[in-house]
């Protein structure tokens, strides 16, 4: 094995070796670096792979690190504990469990993966399940497990299903979508990891199972229920206690579960016989989507009734995207609504996803010039130009749409030569493919593996197939290219020049550090071609006859470790369940509506062992944007879950509020499943960990010139308290004021106000139902100001200004105007700060205040701002950090016309925390409220008024 190998090995040992050790936050569990130096040898071995003394500290140094910057693998548990409920699972410890354990041996020694944490986190499902046994009292319950995008929750539900059967559930019900295709994905993976017979052969777990304990389904790879329904009206007994259990993988189709309802609902079943249901991706059709008070909708009223038709029914919704789900009515009990646990899986260590790609919008600062496309620094993302694009493939587009049309005077049928080759795909989309092949080569060992790439382009299935054609041309182009014209030593065919350039452009930096030159791609791209292994597959409802007709077959039929290298091109078929494998390029061109959607369009997101760096997504700069805020909302609700697992709080208090996109971008999910969502604002006045800052200021004179009024009037108390103290940051000159009474920072806020919308500055409109509205005369901000010092007096408050780079304000201390870039809204009469990102302050604007209220430099790492809102630095003191803010279009550099020259006051506030970073939403635009949410927080609003009415 040459030296490129064998490092990739000892790679794949460190990989699997942090997998193997990671700890579960759950017990509290922790690694010493005595188990990390004894378990090397022991994997090492078993791999094959002998060690020198100094790769085995090597070893030990990189695994030791990774485990310390592992994303938090620790899962969030929300459960209802009614009367007739108790954790169950240990009680049945010394029984027998085949199925789980030939699914565990199949996974260490199949699949090379560990069970540790799966094994955790399926006994704490379990343990929220109904009790299974029949002497115990009957009771049906409902639940929510949420996990990332392609993290692994389809192997979680697996290993549930072989659990509960262990346990004694009798049936055990997969919901899929409405896809034929991806059902046979899920009844396949079903075959491998539950059932273990796939067309009478052992497959998976049936290697490991005994003699006897393979279990049986109603539907198979070509049948689902409804073509198998005859047979099993006629021949199939129903489940009861004494029957063996059985599994069903059911479309979300309304003839379906109505004939599956009424096989099962008759007098043979046993009405109080355990069932679990794992309706997998359950914001797709399962919430109810009617309007309020008329009948559910189909899908909906069916999976009501499923779930009632045992008194020991456990329903478990499982989704990357709850949005949906949470907005579900908690106050119609017939309803979905997890209202007896949530259960968030842990985010694995290797897990690629929105905060990896994307970067985290919570924790993102302003900038001078914003940038909203910003990204991490080792992100895939490459930037789509829209304005070439659209030449080729306008974004927005009809079914009917026609390249021939578009550009009249090219034929496909001759699109195969070097002269007319460019006539074919836009040049970003031959880069993108040249890229994948070129990958394809890079990947370690990957002459051994599927791989593939996404092309996503239009919904519209004639416009999918154009695509196809014209992908498929390309690629016999450079077959030809690749065949007959990469010899000379010239390499003046276009095409090569072609590949080329994307080589350099992309990967030449990765192929020398791993040895290899464009030489030796080349030598190996001929024989990628040569080996016919690129395959391009249309992939939609009506694809079969094309991907025959171009020698693509089916996919079905290939075996599990084909060394394909397959183009998929397809639309809202591959976005959502559609596993990719060894997924490497995407290409994404879309124009997408709603979060949940473009979250579940992302294939990309999962795991890339050992050529993640080889990963590359071309998207354009507002499909950028709306994916940080989709990922943004998804880390709100984790935030809020943990915050309520704290508490011991119950689903039911679960109250969630989502913030709405500020800027034009996707919306939260399809407006019909939102129907019992409220618009409103913030419903927590426990502001800690929160970042306040006053993000939408008013247009209006009037506001302008009451605030400047307040802010002389706190000025002038500042300047003639004797017991207030001023110090400056010993790394620069920020200013901040110690010991300022908090009745003067009240006074100022009872004055001070932002842009109308502002969640903490402004005044906001709640609504409830049929409920009158009712506008908020008090500020967030103000009511947490006037608290403080209702309830502590004696606090006081430091007062900091913070400096930009712009010109001097006239009082007797240094402080400057900061320059933001602004989106204007005229209707709403506000300035929004930084455009889309709604962000005054630099996140190193709290180490600046903290360094001078400390005397001492800080030199720790700033990643996020909040870990600095620490009670070590501010002691109990809120802090008011004010800022003249002088407003810039980015695009035209024009200067917002408003009337103070050293620009609009604009505040922010530090509260303090003896945990600080627990990471919360920004709280930052309108808010979205489940019912939950909106009915705790009018109450409370309520009850505020009666108490103050009182004498």
């Amino acid at each position: 094995m040459g030296d490129s190998g064998y490092v990739q090995r000892i790679k794949e040992l460190e990989r699997f070796l942090t997998l193997f050790l990671t700890p579960s936050q759950d017990d509290g569990a922790t690694i010493d670096d005595m188990q990390i130096f004894s378990t090397i040898p022991v994997l090492a071995e078993r791999k094959g792979i002998k060690l020198t003394d100094d790769q085995v500290r090597q070893v030990f140094r990189n695994v030791r690190q990774a485990l310390n910057l592992q994303i938090d693998t620790g899962s969030i548990t929300i459960r209802n504990e009614n009367a007739q409920w108790h954790p169950w699972l240990s009680e049945m410890s010394e029984l027998p469990t085949p199925h789980t354990d030939a699914y565990y041996q199949y996974l260490f020694n199949d699949q090379d993966a560990m069970y540790t944490q799966l094994d955790k986190d399926t006994n704490n499902i379990m343990n929220l399940l109904s009790d299974p046994r029949e002497s115990s009292a009957p009771i049906s319950r409902k639940g929510l497990l949420l996990g990332d995008v392609q993290s692994g929750k389809t192997r979680t539900y697996m290993a549930l299903m072989n659990k509960a059967v262990d346990r004694g559930y009798k049936l055990v019900i997969v919901l899929t979508s409405d896809n034929e295709k991806l059902r046979k994905q899920t009844q396949d993976r079903i075959d491998t990891d539950c059932i273990g017979l796939k067309r009478g052969k052992y497959v998976g777990v049936g290697e490991y199972l005994p003699k006897g304990e393979h279990l049986q389904c109603l539907t198979n790879m070509e049948d689902d229920f409804a073509t198998r329904s005859k047979q099993a009206f006629d021949n199939m007994p129903r489940p009861n206690w004494r029957s063996r259990p059985l599994l069903a993988v059911m479309k979300k189709n309304g003839s379906v579960l109505k004939k599956f309802i009424e096989w099962l609902d008759n007098d043979d079943f046993t009405k109080d016989i355990p069932i679990l249901i794992i309706d997998d991706e359950s914001d797709y059709a399962s919430v109810n989507s009617s309007k309020i008070g008329a009948d559910p909708t189909a899908i909906n009223a069916l999976l009501r009734r499923l779930c009632s038709i045992s008194t020991r029914t456990s329903y478990a919704a499982v989704t990357a995207t709850p949005f949906a789900n949470i907005f579900i009515d908690d106050e119609e009990a017939e309803d979905l609504f997890p209202e007896d646990f949530i259960y968030i899986l842990p985010t694995p260590a290797e897990y690629i996803g929105v905060l990896k790609i994307f970067g985290n919008r919570n924790e993102e600062d302003a900038a001078e010039n914003d940038q909203p496309e910003g990204l991490p620094a080792e992100s895939p993302v490459r930037l789509l130009d829209q304005d070439s694009l659209g030449h080729w493939l306008p974004l927005i587009h009809k079914k009917t749409f026609s390249f021939e049309e578009q550009r009249p005077n090219t034929s496909t049928e001759l699109q195969t030569t070097e002269d007319s080759v460019d006539d074919l795909l836009d040049a970003q989309v031959r880069h993108a493919i040249n890229c994948f092949l070129i990958a394809c080569i890079l990947r370690p060992d990957g002459i051994h593996k599927r791989q593939s790439m996404l092309i996503h382009m239009s919904r519209f299935q004639d416009v999918q197939q154009q695509i196809a054609d014209r992908v498929y041309l390309y690629i016999e182009s450079l077959n030809n290219a690749l065949r007959f014209h990469a010899n000379s030593s010239a390499n003046l065919d276009p095409r090569i020049q072609s590949l080329h350039a994307s080589f350099d452009e992309e990967y030449a930096a990765y192929a020398s550090q791993h040895g290899k030159s464009w030489e030796d791609v080349l030598h190996d791209l001929k024989r990628l071609i040569r080996d016919n292994r690129v395959v391009v597959r249309l992939e939609n409802s009506t694809s079969d006859d094309w991907n025959h007709l171009h020698g693509a077959g089916n996919e079905d039929d290939q075996e599990e470790d084909s060394n394909e290298c397959t183009i998929y091109v397809g639309g809202n078929q591959l976005s959502r369940g559609m596993t990719l494998r060894g997924l490497i390029c995407s290409i994404f061109y879309r124009q997408v509506t709603a979060a949940d959607t473009l979250l579940q369009m992302g294939r990309w997101f999962g795991y890339r062992p050992n050529y993640e760096e080889l990963q590359r997504v071309w998207l354009l700069p507002q499909t950028v944007a709306d994916f940080k805020y989709s990922g943004s909302i998804i880390e709100d609700i984790k935030a809020t879950a943990r915050d309520i697992q704290k508490r011991h709080g119950t689903p039911k208090q679960f109250g969630i509020a989502v913030r709405k996109n500020p800027s034009t971008g996707v919306r939260i999910t399809n407006p019909a499943k939102m129907r019992h969502a409220e618009e409103g604002q913030g419903i927590d006045f426990d502001l800690e960990n929160l970042i306040i800052e006053s993000v939408k200021l008013s247009t209006k004179t009037e506001i302008s010139q009451t605030n400047n009024e307040a802010f002389s009037q706190l000025l002038q108390t500042i300047l003639s308290d004797d017991a207030v103290a001023h110090s400056t940051d010993p790394k620069g000159n920020t200013v901040v004021f110690e010991g300022v009474p908090a009745n003067a920072i009240a006074s100022f806020l009872q004055r001070y106000r932002a842009g109308y919308g502002d969640t903490y500055f402004g005044k906001t409109l709640l609504h409830y139902r049929n409920m009158d509205p009712r506008e908020l005369e008090t500020t967030m901000a103000q009511q947490f100001a006037q608290t403080q010092h209702d309830e502590r007096p004696d606090l006081t408050w430091n007062v900091a200004f913070m400096n930009g780079r712009l010109g001097a304000i006239d009082v007797p201390f240094h402080w400057t105007t900061i320059q933001r870039a602004y989106k204007e809204d005229p209707s709403a009469h506000i300035y929004q700060v930084s455009g889309n990102k709604l962000r005054l302050g630099s996140k190193t604007d709290v180490v600046k205040v903290a360094q001078a209220i400390t005397g001492k430099p800080i030199t720790r790492e700033i990643r996020n701002e909040r870990d600095f809102y620490d009670t070590k630095l501010f002691g109990d003191h809120p802090t008011l950090m004010l800022y003249r803010v002088a407003l810039i279009n980015s695009a035209t550099n024009e200067v917002a016309s408003i009337p103070d020259s050293d620009g609009l006051l604009a505040a922010k506030i530090v509260v303090p925390s003896d945990t600080p970073g627990s990471p919360t939403g920004r709280g930052k635009a309108t808010f979205y409220l489940n019912t939950v949410a909106a009915r705790q927080f009018y109450e409370q609003q309520l009850q505020q008024e009666e108490f103050e009415g009182e004498d």
